[in-house]
């Protein structure tokens, strides 16, 4: 008797001192550090509120070229330096082509799917070398990124893995995940991941694998912003300060979050075109359809913090111009792309590689050039 009454006082004492630590908060945390994830609720900051619908600039239609520009448009152009892919050489030729990043010395890396590997380039598009099936490189490769250290993650949906490789190509690891990958991206001794779980969209894994924490919560049934529920799909980059930049791929809206994973800021810009939203069928009640229009296809942060983001026109089901922001959200500019794409990186802050997938399966190298 005397043991119960121990363990009862032991009780109601703990249940009043994790009261005192906001007691749903520290479940959440603990539940998300044990690799299960608990709905809670999302708490925006002020500032993100008030910038729900930010900046919209006014836009000019150019009628010498028929497309709706900004005036501030003028201040720099795309000049076309090299082009590689379709050679002779099999290291130039590509199959399914879906991501390429740039490290900080410039090269070039290409996640080359259909032929299961990745190509190097250096910054003048010369082959360097390949990571393939010999170094242990993964079957269904979906996105890539590369570190400061030069460590390369690549996400794998056949068996939700992450790999990791050193830039040289040597094997490291691989650690497995609790959804499908999206999305990879590797910071310095963490790695973010877009994927759909139950709850959130963003998930953060330490360097040995083990799942830290989970942010940006999925939107549930009923909540305003229905297509982001449907779709899940997403695009993000983080800069050096540690903030991480998401880009829906429906509607066109990007969410800054600062280090502590807190939405601080949401922003856009009035697109030009009339595309239309994805067609909804819930008519049977239980299942939930759509036809799927991606508007928003890749977001990348260059070294000065800029932040430019693929969009996709009527005309196409692929990126055919890029939009700049500054790192607090303000429009600066869209570059008009001359052929359609698929992906890009950025090369420092003078740089574009865009990627041509299927039937191109080609890299164009573009240079900023200040007019």
């Amino acid at each position: 008797m005397k043991l119960f009454k121990l363990l009862f006082i032991l009780i109601i004492v703990s249940l009043g001192i994790i009261s005192l630590f906001k007691r749903e908060q520290l479940i959440n945390i603990i539940k998300t550090r044990l690799g299960k994830e608990e709905k809670i609720k999302w708490k925006p900051t002020d500032e993100y509120i008030k910038n729900l619908n930010s900046y919209k600039p006014e836009l000019l239609l150019d009628q010498e070229s028929g497309k709706w520009v900004n005036e501030k448009d003028k201040q720099f152009r795309l000049v076309k330096e090299l082009e590689i892919g379709g050679e002779d050489d099999e290291n130039y030729r590509f199959f399914l082509p879906l991501d390429i990043e740039v490290d900080e010395f410039g090269d070039l890396y290409l996640l080359d799917s259909g032929h299961q590997r990745i190509q190097i380039f250096d910054q003048d598009g010369n082959f360097l070398r390949t990571i393939d099936e010999n170094k242990g490189f993964p079957p269904v490769a979906v996105d890539i990124s590369i570190n400061s250290d030069g460590i390369i993650a690549v996400a794998e949906k056949q068996k939700k893995k992450i790999y990791l490789f050193r830039d040289s190509g040597a094997f490291i690891n691989s650690f497995s995940l609790s959804s499908d990958p999206i999305k990879v991206k590797a910071l310095d001794d963490e790695f973010l991941v877009i994927g759909i779980g139950k709850y959130f969209l963003i998930h953060k894994y330490s360097e040995n694998g083990e799942r830290i924490s989970a942010f940006c919560p999925i939107l549930q049934r009923g909540e305003s912003e229905t297509i982001i529920r449907i779709f899940n799909e997403a695009s993000f980059d983080s800069d050096y300060r540690g903030s991480i930049y998401l880009s829906y791929e429906y509607p066109y809206k990007i969410i800054k979050f600062n280090n502590e994973n807190i939405p601080v800021l949401a922003f856009s810009r009035r697109l030009p075109d009339d595309i239309p939203p994805p067609i909804i069928d819930d008519s049977q009640g239980k299942k939930f359809t759509a036809k799927k229009r991606t508007i928003s296809m890749q977001i990348k942060i260059s070294q000065d913090g800029n932040i430019y983001n693929l969009v996709r026109g009527t005309e196409t089901t692929r990126g055919n111009r890029i939009d700049k922001f500054d790192s607090e959200g303000n429009y600066l500019q869209t570059f008009y792309l001359d052929v359609p794409i698929d992906d890009f990186a950025i090369s420092g802050t003078d740089y574009i590689w865009c990627l041509l997938g299927r039937p191109e399966n080609k890299i164009i190298k573009y240079k900023i050039e200040k007019l």
